[in-house]
């Protein structure tokens, strides 16, 4: 459509006077150039290679350009011009009024720089507010109000500088989520308490000079816009008979959380779950593994020892292979395979298993093709991908 709107069959500037100059500096095909101009650049800077090594770049100039395009776009055509207030009225009630205004909350949270050097734990801890039930307070509930598993939020950190205080990141929570209701305790509801984690790999611009302040100083205050998520990796995981999920590196971020979630029967509605077991027809026992690849010895202190072994001890089939920094890559497909095929062995109905994978591109890339394979055999699964980036 583009083609043929600057390059129809007849070019209007031969029909007029003052040829090509004339039709191209005429203010209304001045502007529409202009309208195209900034949505191509904002097509460019959207990709994913663009985005991993500018994020930063990416966040502003994505809008910059998006209001730049819209006001080209009002003064081309009186036609369009409902149609773009409409945009910019859908655009202020998401960033004002629903993520300022409902979703976002103020805390004063730890930083925790790691053994490795490269990786802060920013962490806070709070007691959950009590649920009421009306629509404006369901409205407002922020992550003061607890999260579920795979979820994210944006994080803004206004000490690290005016610009900074500008820029809200996304990040996986890597802690389990809270129970979603208050524990009774005699005649009174006991409450809740939230601990939140925040896995950050120093790379560039925001992150590392989050690095550097955490060497620093040991609390700062954030804001946080969320949670945003879906359900659907633990809502699959939990039909299935055999659960497998895999974590490369920070991916344990998506996949701790699930694994808890699975077997400590926190995070979710407690009714759900049974809802979900009952359409089933018949409860059965789950068997739950994981895999976590690390390049670093290092890496192994991003979630506590003592958290692994109590998943461990609550029938979790845990395998964490030497790092890839000494012993290169594990057989990412032969524990998979195996995994699979235990299943299919051991029992004599058909069983589902559900794949959760949450790494770089190539260990996504390796889990999707062995899931596929399997498929191709009559293997009943089920696969979703949690892919880093933004």
């Amino acid at each position: 459509m583009v083609f043929w709107h600057f390059a129809p069959i007849k070019p209007a500037w031969l029909d007029g006077e003052g040829g090509a100059r004339a039709y191209f500096t005429h203010p209304l095909i001045l502007l529409g150039i202009g309208a195209f101009a900034a949505y191509e650049l904002l097509f460019f800077t959207s990709l994913g290679s663009f985005r991993q090594r500018w994020y930063e770049i990416f966040l502003a100039s994505h809008v910059v350009l998006q209001v730049v395009a819209l006001v080209f776009l009002y003064l081309h055509f009186h036609t369009a011009r409902p149609y773009v207030l409409a945009s910019l009225a859908i655009f202020l009630v998401d960033r004002v009024a629903w993520r300022f205004g409902l979703k976002s909350t103020t805390m004063t949270t730890d930083l925790t720089v790691l053994p490795d050097g490269e990786t802060i734990i920013l962490s806070a801890n709070w007691d959950k507010p009590a649920s009421k039930q009306s629509w404006f307070t369901w409205s407002r509930q922020n992550i003061r109000n607890g999260w579920k598993p795979t979820d994210h939020v944006f994080l803004t950190v206004p000490a690290l500088g005016r610009k900074h205080a500008l820029q809200a990141h996304p990040f996986t929570i890597a802690s389990a989520a809270p129970p979603s209701q208050h524990k009774s305790g005699g005649d009174d509801e006991q409450p809740v308490h939230c601990w939140l984690n925040l896995l950050i790999r120093a790379q560039k611009g925001f992150t590392a000079d989050l690095l550097c302040y955490a060497h620093r100083h040991h609390r700062v205050s954030v804001r946080l816009d969320g949670p945003y998520g879906s359900s659907h990796a633990l809502d699959m995981l939990r039909a299935a008979d055999n659960a497998v999920l895999v974590a490369g590196g920070s991916g344990i971020a998506v996949t701790f959380p699930l694994v808890w979630a699975l077997l400590m029967g926190e995070g979710t509605d407690e009714d759900e779950h049974n809802e979900l077991l009952a359409l089933r027809g018949k409860k059965r026992k789950q068997r739950v593994r994981m895999m976590w690849i690390v390049h670093s010895d290092e890496h192994r202190y991003w979630v506590p020892d003592a958290m692994l072994d109590k998943l461990v001890a609550s029938g979790l089939d845990l395998v964490v292979p030497p790092s890839t920094a000494v012993a290169g890559r594990p057989d990412v497909v032969g524990t998979v395979e195996g995994w699979i095929q235990e299943v299919d062995h051991s029992i004599s109905d058909r069983k589902e298993t559900a794949v959760v994978v949450s790494g770089p591109d190539g260990l996504n890339r390796l889990v999707r093709n062995t899931c596929a394979e399997a498929i191709r055999r009559g293997a009943d699964i089920q696969l979703a991908v949690e892919k880093f980036g933004w």
